[in-house]
C-alpha cells in the first residue's frame, strides 16, 4: 500500500498495529490497548519506512496519534536498519543466541527433563479427519522449523532441514476413552512427554479420536523450536487450513518467505554494529549494582539441585470491579497496564524478599519486524525487569517509577537475557538456568478456534511440563472482565498449601490497590494483612 505523507505512514502503522479500522489524531495509544508490545511494532514499522530513530518511549510519551505524527513531521532521518534476507530452507541454519544457549544446557547431563509447549484443543461436532490431516501437511511445509532437528559441531550448535524429522499427524482412536476424564488424562500424559531433539522430530500433533463427534488435538512441541506465541499462530493456520480444505478439498498455506535461520543472521547483525554496542552500554548500566543470576539467596538452593521440575498451577481470580478499575489506573496515570499488574506482583517479590531492588525475568514476543510476527518457532527470550524504587511511596508513584524502569529495558530487548548474561556473567552464564528465579507475564488465555461452522474446539487444561523458576507469578483476562491469577510452583521447592498463600498475599495487595491505589506501599501491605508466616519460611 502507497502512502503519501508522513503522516498516513504513521497512521497506517497505528492502524495495522492496534488493529484499528477507523483511527483520529486524538486516540489515545493506552485507550486503545496499546502496549509495550504494541509500542515496540509501531516504532520497528515507522524506523523502516522513515528511516527515523524512533523508540518505544518515543511511541508512548507522545500519547496520542497526533502526538506521534508530529514528533515524527520534525525527526531527523538516520540510516536504515537491515532487511532481513532469505537464504531458503535446504541445508544447516544458524540459531540466534537464546537458542544457542538452551542447546548448550540441553547437552549438559544435569538436564533429563525436556521443556514442552503444548496446547489441545477438544473438537466437537462433525470432524473431517482427510481435511484435518491435509491442513497439517500444509501447516508444516509453512512453518520450516516443524521439519527440523538440531546439532552439534566444533563451531557449535546449529539446526538442519531435513524431512525425516518431519512432525506429522497420529490418529488414534480410544473408543475406551469416552469418558472425559480419561480422555483428558490421556492428552495430559502425552503433552509432557520428551522429545529427542538431536534425531527429531522436534514435536507431535496427536488427534485422540474417542467417538464419531468427539475428539482431542494435541499440539506439542520442544520449547527449544516453539514458544508460547508459536501455540496461538499454529492454532489459527491449523484452523484457516481446515477451512480450507473443507470448502476447496485442498488445504493450501503459503510456506513463509523467511526462516528462523534468517532471523539469527539478521540478529548477529544488529548486535555486531552500532546497536549492538549500545545495547551492551545500557544493560551494563541497568543492571549496575546488582547480580541478578545469584541475589535471590532464598531461592539458590533451588536452581540447580533440584530433582525434577514437576510443577503444578494454583489459580484466583480478582473481582471484575476491582480488575477494571485498576485497568483505569493505568490511563489515568499515564502507564501501561502491564506496568500496574507488574508492579503489584513485584510488592509480592519485594516483600518476599526483603530488598528494594528487586529483577524480576519475563519474556518478550521478539516478533517486532513484519517478517517475523507470524513465524513458528522460538523467537521469544527472557527480559531482566528492575525495581529499585527506595523509601515508602504512593502505590502510583512506585508504579509510575517501575514504568519507566520497564520501558527503557523493553525498548532494549534486541540483546537477550542470553546475551546479558554472557556479557557480565561469562563464566555462569550457561549454569544458569534464568537471569533471575522469579518471573511474571501477562498473557491471554487460549480461546476457542473456529475451524468450521459445524467443528468446535475448546481449549483443554494441561499441566505444566516443566518448571524452572522459584515463583512464576501468571496474569490473564478472564471472563467477564475478571483477572486471572496464577501462580506456577515447583513441588520441591514450595508445598500447595504455600504457593497458595503465596497467590492469595498477592490477590489481597491487588484488592488494596484497587480500593486505594494513592495509600503507600507499607498501608497497602498493612492492608493485605502482612506477609503470610508460611511464605517467610518457604
Amino acid at each position: 500500500m502507497m502512502h503519501d505523507t508522513i503522516a498516513d505512514i504513521v497512521r497506517y502503522a497505528w492502524q495495522v498495529v492496534l488493529d484499528q479500522e477507523f483511527v483520529h489524531d486524538q486516540d489515545r495509544f493506552l485507550d486503545k490497548g496499546g502496549d509495550s508490545l504494541s509500542a515496540v511494532r509501531i516504532a520497528v514499522r515507522i524506523h523502516r519506512e522513515l528511516a527515523v530513530d524512533i523508540s518505544i518511549e518515543t511511541v508512548l510519551t507522545a500519547k496520542t496519534l497526533g502526538g506521534l505524527i508530529a514528533w515524527a513531521e520534525h525527526s531527523t532521518e538516520v540510516d536504515a536498519p537491515p532487511a532481513i534476507t532469505a537464504r531458503g530452507i535446504a541445508g544447516i541454519h544458524d540459531v540466534s543466541p537464546q537458542l544457542e544457549r538452551k542447546l548448550h544446557i540441553a547437552q549438559q547431563d544435569h538436564v533429563k527433563k525436556r521443556q514442552i509447549v503444548a496446547v489441545a484443543l477438544e473438537l466437537t461436532g462433525c470432524l473431517d479427519i482427510a481435511a484435518l490431516t491435509g491442513a497439517v501437511n500444509a501447516v508444516v511445509d509453512r512453518h520450516t522449523m516443524l521439519s527440523c532437528r538440531f546439532g552439534m559441531s566444533d563451531d557449535g550448535p546449529f539446526a538442519i532441514y531435513d524431512p525425516d524429522a518431519r512432525v506429522r499427524l497420529e490418529v488414534l482412536h480410544l473408543p475406551d476413552l469416552r469418558d472425559a476424564g480419561r480422555l483428558e488424562a490421556a492428552v495430559a500424559e502425552a503433552s509432557v512427554k520428551d522429545f529427542d531433539i538431536w534425531r527429531g522430530p522436534l514435536g507431535r500433533i496427536q488427534l485422540f479420536v474417542a467417538s464419531p463427534d468427539r475428539a482431542v488435538l494435541l499440539i506439542a512441541v520442544d520449547h527449544i523450536a516453539f514458544d508460547g506465541w508459536s501455540t496461538r499462530i499454529a492454532v489459527r493456520d491449523f484452523a484457516a487450513a481446515y477451512r480450507e480444505a473443507r470448502s476447496t478439498g485442498t488445504a493450501l498455506r503459503e510456506p513463509m518467505e523467511h526462516t528462523i535461520s534468517d532471523f539469527a543472521r539478521w540478529h548477529r547483525q544488529i548486535l555486531d554494529g552500532p546497536r549492538g554496542a549500545a545495547l551492551r552500554s545500557f544493560w551494563r548500566n541497568y543492571l549496575a549494582g546488582t547480580d541478578a543470576m545469584y541475589n535471590f539467596s532464598q531461592f539458590r538452593r533451588f536452581t540447580r539441585s533440584a530433582k525434577n521440575y514437576q510443577g503444578a498451577w494454583s489459580v484466583a481470580e480478582l473481582s471484575a470491579e476491582s480488575s477494571e478499575r485498576i485497568r483505569k489506573l493505568a490511563s489515568v496515570i499515564d502507564v501501561t497496564t502491564y506496568s500496574i499488574w507488574a508492579s503489584i506482583f513485584l510488592l509480592v517479590a519485594r516483600s518476599l524478599l526483603e530488598t528494594e531492588d528487586v529483577a524480576v525475568h519475563t519474556s518478550t514476543a521478539n516478533r517486532a519486524t513484519t517478517e517475523m510476527e507470524d513465524m513458528v518457532g522460538y523467537l521469544s527470550h527472557g527480559l531482566i525487569l528492575r525495581s529499585v524504587v527506595s523509601g515508602d511511596p504512593s502505590f502510583t508513584s512506585y508504579a509510575q517509577a517501575n514504568n519507566l524502569s520497564f520501558l527503557s529495558a523493553y525498548g532494549h530487548q534486541e540483546l537477550t537475557s542470553a546475551d546479558v548474561a554472557k556479557m557480565l556473567w561469562p563464566d555462569r552464564y550457561i549454569e544458569s538456568p534464568n537471569l533471575s528465579s522469579i518471573y511474571f507475564d501477562v498473557g491471554m488465555p487460549q480461546s476457542e478456534a473456529y475451524f468450521s461452522e459445524d467443528l468446535i474446539a475448546a481449549p483443554v487444561s494441561l499441566p505444566p511440563s516443566f518448571v524452572d523458576f522459584g515463583l512464576f507469578g501468571f496474569l490473564t483476562d478472564g471472563p467477564d472482565g475478571r483477572a486471572v491469577f496464577r501462580i506456577l510452583y515447583n513441588h520441591e521447592f514450595m508445598s500447595a498449601d504455600t504457593a497458595r498463600s503465596v497467590l492469595m498475599w498477592w490477590l489481597n495487595i491487588a484488592r488494596q490497590v484497587a480500593r486505594s491505589p494513592d495509600a503507600r506501599l507499607s498501608e497497602l501491605l498493612a492492608q493485605a494483612g502482612g506477609v503470610p508466616r508460611e511464605i517467610r519460611a518457604c
